[in-house]
C-alpha cells in the first residue's frame, strides 16, 4: 500500500512506471492520496495514515518528509525533498540512513550557486543581484548559506528581499529596481511556480531579467531556469518505492542525489532585454523558448 501525501511525486507516466514494475492500482497496489492545504491538516493526515497501518509513505517536500518521520518511527517512508536530510535529522548519514526513512536529497544550495554562475556567464559585468524570498522557508533555509558563499566568491552584492505573500510581490521587485540591482534571483520554492505571472509581470515593467528554478517559469518568460531533471528523479523515488515493496529496509537503502539536470533558456527575454545569449550557453541548453 503506497499513500503519498501533500507533494508526493505522482504522474500519469509515474504510475505507468509502476505498473511496469508490476505494480497495478486496483490489483495489488492501493494508493490512498492525500493532499494538505496547512501543515495542522498535514499532521493530522499523517497520523490518520500511520493508524492505517501501510506497507509504504511516500512524500514529496522537506515539510511533509519531516511531518511523516515525526508520526512514525516503524512504516517506511521514501521522500523527495530539497533541504538536507542529514542536518534535520530525518536519516544518520547519505550513505547509512539508520532508521525508516530514505529517498531522493536534491541539494538547493547547489542548485541555487549553479544558477548564480549561469547568470554571470550570460551577463559578465554584472555588479548587483536582487534574491526573492521566504525566511520562513524550509527551502530557503537549506539553500542561503551556499548561496551567500557564492556570492562572496563571485564578487556580485546581493540584496535579500522578504516575499511572504503574493501581494508583496510588485513591491519587492520595485524594491529591487530601487537597489539598482541587474537581475533578480528566485529563491527555489513552490511558491514562485504558483506567482509566476505576477512576479514575471513585475519584472518585465523594470526590465529585470529573473532566473527561476522551474522550467515552466523560464517558459513563461524568465531569463533562465536551472533545476533537476523530473524524470530521472522519478526513476530514483520509483526504484526505491519497488524495493520496499519488495521487502528492502530504508536503512539499507543509502539517500541518493540527482544525476541529471536541466537548464533552460528563454531567447526571446533576453532579446527583449537586450541580453545575448553565448553559442557556448545555447548549445548546452536541454531546452530553448523562443
Amino acid at each position: 500500500m503506497v499513500l503519498p501525501v501533500e507533494g508526493a511525486v505522482e504522474s500519469e507516466k509515474f504510475l505507468l512506471r509502476l505498473r511496469e514494475a508490476g505494480w497495478v492500482e486496483g490489483r495489488n497496489l492501493v494508493i490512498d492520496r492525500r493532499l494538505a492545504p496547512n501543515a495542522t491538516s498535514l499532521e493530522e493526515g499523517l497520523r490518520a495514515m500511520v493508524d492505517a497501518r501501510p506497507d509504504l509513505i511516500l512524500v514529496g517536500g522537506s515539510a511533509s518528509a519531516i511531518a511523516a518521520r515525526r508520526a512514525t518511527a516503524v512504516i517506511p517512508i521514501v521522500f523527495s525533498m530539497g533541504a538536507d536530510p542529514v542536518a534535520l535529522g530525518l536519516v544518520k548519514t547519505l550513505a547509512h540512513p539508520g532508521g525508516n526513512a530514505t529517498g531522493l536529497y536534491l541539494s538547493l544550495a547547489v542548485l541555487e550557486t549553479k544558477r548564480l554562475s549561469l547568470l554571470r556567464e550570460l551577463m559578465p559585468g554584472i555588479e548587483r543581484v536582487a534574491v526573492l524570498h521566504d525566511s520562513r522557508s524550509i527551502y530557503w533555509q537549506s539553500s542561503r548559506e551556499g548561496l551567500e558563499a557564492a556570492f562572496l566568491a563571485s564578487a556580485i552584492k546581493p540584496s535579500y528581499l522578504e516575499v511572504t505573500s503574493s501581494e508583496g510581490i510588485d513591491g519587492a521587485v520595485e524594491q529591487a529596481a530601487a537597489y539598482r540591482a541587474q537581475a533578480v534571483l528566485l529563491s527555489s520554492d513552490i511558491f514562485w511556480y504558483v506567482h509566476r505571472d505576477s512576479l514575471l509581470d513585475a519584472a518585465r515593467r523594470r526590465r529585470l531579467p529573473v532566473v527561476a528554478a522551474d522550467t515552466d517559469v523560464a517558459q513563461a518568460g524568465a531569463l533562465l531556469s536551472y533545476i533537476f531533471d523530473e524524470e530521472d528523479s522519478d526513476r530514483i523515488i520509483l526504484d526505491y518505492a519497488d524495493k520496499v515493496l519488495r521487502g528492502a529496509r530504508p536503512n539499507d537503502l543509502p539517500v541518493q542525489e540527482p544525476r541529471k539536470f536541466v537548464l533552460s533558456i528563454n531567447v526571446t527575454s533576453a532579446k527583449s532585454l537586450g541580453i545575448s545569449i553565448p553559442q557556448s550557453i545555447l548549445a548546452r541548453a536541454d531546452r530553448v523558448f523562443r
